[in-house]
């Protein structure tokens, strides 16, 4: 079973900030082995470059060491996100590319 964390900030009783953790299975540092991901993370604009997001993640990094994951990886801003210690381009860079032109109209319809 899957268990998200889930962090709120709050301030005067309205939510400012959030951030999702979640266990993510790779093979690195050995079979098996249990990460933590962030998810998603927003702050309320109003509260932006005041520390909320950088509180919101080092709670998460100590619920995910709480659960014994060894790693916390992400896919964020590679300029950004390496003030919380992640590296860009940290196994590797990918790119994924989609044809849309290639695709039928049932993969297309989401109703």
């Amino acid at each position: 079973m899957i268990q998200n964390s889930c962090l709120l900030l709050k301030f005067d009783g309205q939510v400012i900030g959030h951030a999702l953790f979640s266990p993510y299975q790779m093979p690195l540092l050995g079979p098996g082995g249990s990460h933590g991901q962030i998810c998603t993370a927003a702050v309320d604009p109003a509260y932006q470059g005041r520390g909320v997001e950088g509180q919101l993640i080092a709670e998460g990094y100590k619920l995910l060491a709480a659960k014994e994951h060894l790693v916390s990886i992400l896919l964020g801003h590679a300029s950004y996100y390496p003030r919380f210690g992640y590296r860009p381009n940290a196994f590797g860079t990918a790119q994924v590319m989609v044809l849309l032109k290639e695709l039928s109209s049932e993969m297309l319809d989401y109703t």
